[in-house]
């Protein structure tokens, strides 16, 4: 596992902390940086005593996509739905969605959200998702992943 701010592989169990708001898993050394989260201990003892409320396990959304939302989902939508020939009244009923909805999509109004976005796909028979080209999302790093620390500048507090 890396650090997610300085990319350093870590070594034993990573720290979880938060930076400027974001939840991240760092190293030892990163760990200094934030606010280190601390997880509740449950009670040890019979099943009818009370245990501290243990946290879910998080879920990044971002790794589940393949892709990100093509720019000009808009255009793609409106012209899938005047091929097809139906109206934005009828494809909104064909999804279960509001006529409003599906208005403000096609004037770029409104971003669908990633059930949405599958709605469309399969009511219109398209793709909203573009591949995120890994060249593109490294910039001046040859090889390895991208970190926060490859993004942000952190500043030291003293």
């Amino acid at each position: 596992m890396h650090c997610e701010l300085c990319g350093k592989e870590i070594l034993g169990r990573p720290k979880r902390v938060i930076v400027e708001g974001a939840e991240l898993e760092t190293c030892a050394a990163c760990s200094g940086l934030g606010t280190e989260i601390r997880r509740p201990q449950t009670l040890i003892g019979p099943a009818n005593k009370v245990t501290a409320h243990t946290r879910t396990r998080y879920r990044d959304i971002y790794r589940q996509m393949a892709g990100e939302l093509d720019p000009d989902f808009d255009d793609i939508v409106k012209n899938a739905r005047k091929r097809a020939g139906i109206t934005q009244e009828q494809l909104a009923a064909k999804i279960m969605e509001k006529a409003l909805v599906i208005k403000k999509i096609e004037r770029k109004e409104l971003t669908p959200d990633d059930k949405l976005r599958k709605k469309l796909e399969k009511a219109l028979n398209v793709n909203l998702l573009i591949e995120i080209g890994r060249e593109k999302a490294q910039r001046g790093k040859p090889s390895g992943n991208l970190t926060l620390g490859d993004i942000a500048v952190v500043k030291r507090r003293h």
